[in-house]
């Protein structure tokens, strides 16, 4: 098994930094809905650190609920047991808002066609879990129709240099839902970190 590496984090003993170095446009963007009630979706949990950060910032109405979906199956160079870790990792990371935030390890499509949260319903959807073209933007195509108007849809790793030269970069998905749905929303953030307010 791949050794977990320890290199600090967003949210107590992550290992990764992508929500710490990249998220401080999203934590603007969100923070005023603090103590409103929410319903929050994440699309790819991973070890937690985004999970965490909600649940200790924004998920702080009694009304609040927070659902994370991850299959956290093996990719790339991590192996079963690596996501395993990982897992585990990401179920301690919310543990002290079990009662407000639930993981479920689900693909993104077998979980967004099963109806468990109805259309119109849901404040906020981060689209963070597979990082292939297609997928974001099924991810997202998926999810619209559960998102309230006024809901917001946040993307990240929309690096524009790969959008060229890299056919399934994140970007082309989420620029494919874009030229789509462009009259559905309003751009709140734009770059590589992305976010819609839905009309």
């Amino acid at each position: 098994m791949k050794k977990v590496p320890e290199i600090g984090g967003a949210y107590k003993g992550n290992t990764s930094r992508w929500f710490s170095r990249g998220g401080k446009r999203f934590r603007r963007l969100l923070s005023p809905l603090k103590g409103t009630p929410l319903v929050y979706l994440e699309i790819g949990v991973f070890e937690g650190a985004s999970a965490g950060w909600v649940c200790q910032t924004l998920l702080t109405h009694p009304d609040s609920r927070g659902y994370g979906v991850d299959p956290h199956l093996p990719w790339g160079r991590f192996d079963k047991e690596y996501m395993e870790e990982i897992r585990r990792r990401a179920i301690d990371a919310i543990e002290p808002w079990k009662d407000k935030f639930t993981i479920i390890r689900d693909t993104s499509a077998s979980f967004l066609k099963s109806g468990f949260l109805e259309d119109d319903s849901v404040d906020i959807i981060y689209v963070d879990g597979s990082h292939i073209a297609r997928d974001v933007l099924r991810d997202a195509v998926l999810s619209w129709d559960i998102l309230k108007p006024g809901g917001i849809m946040l993307f990240d790793d929309c690096r524009r240099k790969h959008s060229g030269r890299n056919p399934d970069a994140v970007v082309n998905g989420v620029d494919s839902f874009r030229k789509c749905y462009s009259q559905e929303f309003d751009i709140l953030l734009d770059g590589i970190h992305t976010a819609f307010k839905k009309r």
